[in-house]
């Protein structure tokens, strides 16, 4: 996994291995340290994508970030991206812990689901993240508007 993250480096590509979903059967930390590895001499800004499962797909993780923060926490990256549209908004109090020492990616746009939020409804939830995350905070959507559904 390495070499190809450090090849997508070289050609500009942005790679974001993924936690809540265990890798090959590991914990959170063995996952949590397969990510640290695969990103380890990239020499870009890396970010570690916290998902829940694709568009395409039904979750095949829990839903919470909570029970993963510790491993979470222990990704050596720059940015951590984080799914709040599908999920309700929910545990943005958490982002507090991790805010000093990663950027936050906040996703607010759900692309899992076939309704289409409004601006208000997206500006709503930026608002609800920058109540607890620094004015830095990366706003996408979550999957960053892969294949959309809609």
């Amino acid at each position: 996994m390495q070499t190809e993250v450090r090849a997508l480096a070289a050609a500009g590509v942005p790679d974001k291995p993924e936690l809540p979903r265990v890798l090959h059967g590991l914990s959170f930390f063995g996952s949590a340290e397969v990510m640290t590895w695969s990103l380890d001499g990239v020499g870009v800004q890396t970010a570690g994508h916290v998902c829940f499962s694709n568009n395409a797909d039904r979750p095949i993780a829990g839903r919470r970030l909570a029970p993963t923060l510790d491993a979470i926490r222990s990704i050596d990256c720059d940015v951590l991206m984080f799914e709040f549209a599908n999920r309700e908004v929910s545990e943005l109090d958490l982002m507090a812990t991790l805010a000093p020492d990663f950027c936050i990616g906040a996703r607010v746009v759900d692309v899992k689901n076939f309704q289409i939020e409004d601006a208000e409804i997206v500006a709503s939830r930026i608002a609800e993240c920058l109540a607890h995350i620094p004015a830095s905070v990366w706003i996408t959507a979550d999957c960053d508007f892969s294949a959309l559904p809609r």
